[in-house]
């Protein structure tokens, strides 16, 4: 799996093109491998990506779905069903 760190800096250089080429897609890559390991900046960058649209296709009703599983997971928010299923 490697360091979720590490992944979350190298995901950042990509989407800057902080000494390497700017590229949203492999900023995507190790955003993912790091939010997998439950990094919370790394789940925030992603999110930012699929907001402004750099890389991915904006996806409200994906987004919609995944903060409905946060809500009911209680991951990063207050556990509260009533907003997991609105």
């Amino acid at each position: 799996m490697g360091s979720a760190d590490a992944q979350y800096y190298i995901g950042i250089m990509y989407a800057s093109g902080q000494s390497v080429e700017l590229s949203y897609s492999q900023a995507l890559l190790w955003y993912l491998r790091a939010a997998d390991q439950n990094n919370s900046s790394e789940q925030n960058n992603l999110g930012s990506l699929y907001q402004n649209d750099h890389g991915i296709s904006q996806d409200y009703a994906e987004a919609q779905y995944n903060l409905g599983l946060l809500y009911s997971a209680g991951l990063g928010v207050a556990p509260n069903e009533e907003q997991a299923y609105i």
